[in-house]
């Protein structure tokens, strides 16, 4: 091996070593919150809800559409961890957890929404839906028609496809973590997720010509 590429090779290693200790450093800190919380450390509590709001508001943002519900839900989702806090282990991964509560009460609350506009077929017509309020990221979507059809794209996916396209493409998760929130096998996730893109890339054939 030529010296600077052993150079190279080195400054690689110590960059690896580097971002691997402070995972470990973050994991240790959230676990260590997780269990002050379990023990009533209300603090503790406030630093979690601060910490993974964002995600967790984020996440509902894109499965529902809608700016209220997000974060009615999103307050509902940290009611039940503060509420469930004595059972939680400690060693638990406290944001794949949290994704866990917010998909099931975001699903509950979209079924909700199916039968009241079954039930009143004119429905509300205010009420945004995730087809049309749904916001990507602008550095990546600048034109708004190109970003109006993505959101109507994802919003036509079923509740499962969405929710792993939300959480592998825009929140970064892991197959294996994935499979945890969605309480899946994870070759079912990596099946979705395969199933989800190919539908996204048809819907989104129309987009080609926006570019």
């Amino acid at each position: 091996m030529l010296p600077h590429q052993d150079e190279k090779q080195s400054g690689t290693n110590t960059l690896a070593q580097s971002n691997a200790a402070q995972y470990i450093d973050t994991q240790m800190e959230e676990r260590e919150l997780v269990c002050r919380m379990a023990k009533g450390d209300e603090h503790a509590y406030a630093q979690l809800v601060t910490r993974y709001s964002p995600p967790t508001y984020r996440f509902l943002y894109r499965m529902l559409g809608s700016m209220e519900d997000a974060e009615d839900v999103t307050q509902d989702t940290f009611f039940e961890l503060h509420k469930n806090r004595e059972k939680l282990r400690t060693d638990v991964d406290i944001l794949p957890y949290l994704f866990t509560i917010a998909r099931r009460k975001a699903i509950t609350l979209l079924r909700w929404k199916t039968v009241r506009r079954k039930l009143s077929p004119l429905g509300e017509e205010h009420e945004n839906t995730v087809a049309s309020s749904a916001i990507l990221p602008r550095d990546q979507f600048h034109d708004r028609k190109v970003e109006e059809l993505v959101n109507q794209a994802i919003g036509k996916l079923k509740p499962a496809k969405r929710a792993v396209v939300i959480l592998r493409f825009f929140e970064g998760l892991s197959y294996q973590d994935i499979a945890h929130v969605m309480n899946k096998p994870e070759g079912t996730v990596k099946s979705l997720a395969f199933r989800a893109e190919k539908e996204l890339r048809r819907r989104l054939a129309a987009i080609e010509q926006l570019w």
